[in-house]
């Protein structure tokens, strides 16, 4: 047997932190006189329910984990345990007719907001706490950041869901559980940008609002692209596209290899593009180009003599090069975001000089084969399969010299 003791790292370029609070203690307790504080702790989904059996099926005092607890006083005043973290621990003991006792780490959290912040303490790192969950709790402990996020959506009339509903039932209108994009939106535009956002979605009656949304509409309050929305006029449009403009984006995200959030906003761009004023913008493009040749400088003409008429392009991109005319519809918003022609055009046949097929195996978004793609990591071009949506040397963590 090789044993290695403990021993302490070097810290002289740290601050060693002293605790705030005494030690824990230890107490043996019966988990059914334990309480959870929905103020802060998650309620129990399905996935959690099947761990609770599988724990109580295979329970093993050498797999338990003490929950974390803190006394604290009931609705009546009475002196009670509530649980920090283990909830499921301690649903499980509590199931198990042959568990009457399990032990339990008693800290220092005398009130709501000390509690929820040890709750975020213990649940920071983890993968199984959502950030939903995490904004709950943190608006629970008292959180700046949380608290404008919560005043935001509440003006906007949006509300962020812990969990998605249970049972195979639907989000209502306004729901959403995008909390980092929110998150995201703050930070770039501030609180009443962000309330702006997020009042046009809840307008649209989307149910639920996800990430996607919230960037494509901030893309077209912002971008200098899209300068003549009219955010009044915004909502109506996105609703009565309904599912239809989510479909067009993505089959345009997929075939130009951009995000999803990019081809909706191109294809929102399409139907709600009017002056601020409330006047019909200028015919640039997605009218024009739906009925006849572009030409330079944005007329509609009908072919010229000998000249092939026009196919459909779907609104997406037109061959300029061929047709002599500069891209329309909705292929010229998304080239605009995607920063030139090249990441629109259709696939070429033979491959360009300056790409190099690589034959390594399919791992993580990499695709072996021969189709110009673009990497949504690094946004260069290279040469993969139907779906690839990373370069072999992102997937595989190359460095870039050897790029």
């Amino acid at each position: 047997m090789t044993l290695r003791s403990i021993l302490p790292i070097d810290v002289t370029s740290l601050s060693p932190g002293a605790p705030a609070t005494g030690m824990p203690i230890f107490e043996l307790v019966d988990p059914r006189t334990l309480f959870v504080d929905e103020a802060y702790q998650r309620q129990i989904s399905e996935r959690g329910q099947r761990q609770i059996r599988r724990i109580v099926e295979g329970f093993d005092w050498t797999k338990f984990t003490p929950p974390v607890c803190a006394y604290s006083e009931d609705e009546n005043g009475r002196t009670v345990l509530k649980v920090i973290d283990g909830q499921h621990c301690a649903t499980a003991a509590a199931s198990n007719p042959f568990v009457s006792e399990i032990p339990v780490q008693i800290v220092e959290a005398p009130d709501t907001e000390a509690q929820a912040k040890a709750f975020i303490g213990q649940n920071t790192d983890r993968l199984g706490v959502t950030k939903p969950q995490m904004f709950v709790a943190s608006l629970a402990a008292g959180d700046e950041d949380a608290k404008t996020m919560a005043e935001v959506c509440a003006r906007a009339g949006v509300r962020i869901r812990r969990m998605p509903p249970a049972g195979g039932s639907s989000y209502e209108p306004g729901e959403s559980m995008s909390v980092a994009a929110i998150a995201a939106l703050l930070k770039k535009g501030g609180a009443e940008h962000a309330k702006q956002v997020l009042t046009i979605l809840a307008r649209a009656r989307l149910a639920p609002i996800k990430a996607d949304h919230i960037k494509a509409v901030d893309a077209l309050l912002t971008d200098p692209q899209f300068g003549t929305i009219d955010p009044e006029a915004l909502p109506a449009h996105i609703e009565a596209q309904g599912t239809g403009a989510l479909s067009e984006a993505t089959v345009l995200a997929y075939s130009h290899t951009i995000p999803l959030w990019k081809g909706l906003a191109a294809v929102w761009f399409k139907k709600a593009r009017k002056l601020r004023g409330g006047k019909p913008a200028q015919q640039s493009g997605l009218e024009a180009g739906d009925a006849g040749t572009q030409r330079e400088g944005g007329a509609a003409l009908a072919p010229a003599p000998g000249e092939p008429v026009r196919a459909p392009s779907h609104g997406y991109f037109a061959n300029a090069q061929a047709r002599r005319e500069e891209p329309v519809g909705v292929g010229r918003q998304a080239e605009a975001l995607t920063g030139g022609p090249e990441a629109l055009t259709a696939r070429p046949s033979s491959l360009p000089d300056d790409l190099v097929p690589d034959k390594r195996p399919a791992l993580k978004g990499w695709r072996p084969g021969n189709q110009t793609c673009r990497c949504r990591q690094c946004d260069r071009r290279f040469v993969g399969g139907p779906g690839a949506k990373q370069c072999a040397p992102c997937a595989y963590g190359d460095d870039d010299e050897a790029r």
